[in-house]
């Protein structure tokens, strides 16, 4: 493993149009030469490849540890629970670039267009609009790699949400409940078999399933706050979706973050699909309470 040294960083407020991810880092590495990466705004992950309690607290730790002088840097590390060094998807942190290739790839903000066409005309019409909009994004990543020379790697279709265009909004609209209502977790697998059904017809990379980031999606911050989600219910759901523990503030806890980290492995393992986590420990907070999150704006602390 290399010394990391020089790190770029960007003026004091500032918005950068490039957000670089210095990619996957295993467990077993010396993790506080890794701190000032997420400091100088640069994304990475960390890799537990053999998912075992020891890799699971020293990832825990470092999270931790960076949480603890700012919980806004803890947005910027994702644990990849899945042991697979590199993933394509243009989705960070988890993103990973594969040594040797140069590949173009595009992801969708589109829960709410899929609502409209669910809302019109069911199960049909979200399928038909998720190959519309794949179609579209395909186009440009075909565009770009026309005119860079890059591979054309493929759309991530996933369902991701940005505070009012929300991916829970979706989702309880398909269920027809609301969250955490017993049946919700069915409608997330409906949306996920619609966005399966439209992979087959467009080149798709990396997740391709909906996520439920918390800090990212407006009425799941809503939902968080009328306390009745718990991390381990979130945890439950990466059985039926990619992201159902991510973006999530809770009570500092080691050895309880550890093992949520083990948890969604187990769920990893039984989908045999791509998983991460991205929990944001809070010193001395109590669920209810909120923590500021920089660009995220405050969200609320839930219980584990």
């Amino acid at each position: 493993m290399k010394t990391l040294r020089a790190w770029p960083r960007w003026p004091r407020g500032s918005a950068p149009d490039l957000l670089l991810n210095a990619g996957a880092w295993p467990a077993s590495a010396d993790l506080e030469k890794l701190v000032d990466v997420p400091r100088s705004g640069v994304y990475l992950s960390i890799l537990l490849a053999e998912r075992t309690w020891e890799e699971a607290r020293r990832a825990s730790a470092f999270i931790h540890s960076l949480s603890s002088s700012d919980p806004a840097l803890a947005t910027k590390v994702a644990i990849n629970v899945t042991g697979e060094a590199h993933l394509i998807t243009p989705y960070y942190p988890l993103a990973s670039a594969v040594p040797g290739r140069d590949i173009v790839t595009a992801a969708l903000t589109y829960p709410s267009y899929l609502a409209e066409a669910y809302s019109r005309e069911g199960l049909q019409g979200l399928r038909k609009a998720i190959v519309e909009a794949g179609s579209r994004a395909w186009a440009v990543v075909e565009e770009v790699s026309r005119l860079t020379g890059f591979e054309a790697g493929g759309v991530d279709l996933s369902v991701s949400p940005w505070m009012e265009d929300s991916s829970l909004g979706l989702a309880e609209l398909v269920s027809g409940v609301r969250m955490p209502r017993p049946g919700f977790a069915l409608g997330v697998r409906a949306i996920n078999e619609a966005i399966s059904a439209a992979s087959g017809k467009i080149k798709t990379v990396g997740f391709n399933e909906l996520m439920l980031p918390l800090a990212e999606d407006s009425k799941l911050k809503a939902r968080a706050s009328e306390g009745d989600l718990t991390a381990r219910y979130l945890a439950m759901l990466s059985g039926v979706c990619v992201a159902g523990l991510d973006m999530v503030p809770v009570p500092a806890s080691v050895n309880d973050v550890a093992g949520l980290f083990l948890d969604v492995a187990a769920y990893a393992l039984a989908k045999g699909r791509a998983l991460g986590v991205r929990l944001i420990p809070v010193e001395g907070a109590e669920p209810g309470d909120r923590v500021d999150l920089g660009r995220f704006g405050d969200a609320p602390v839930i219980p584990i």
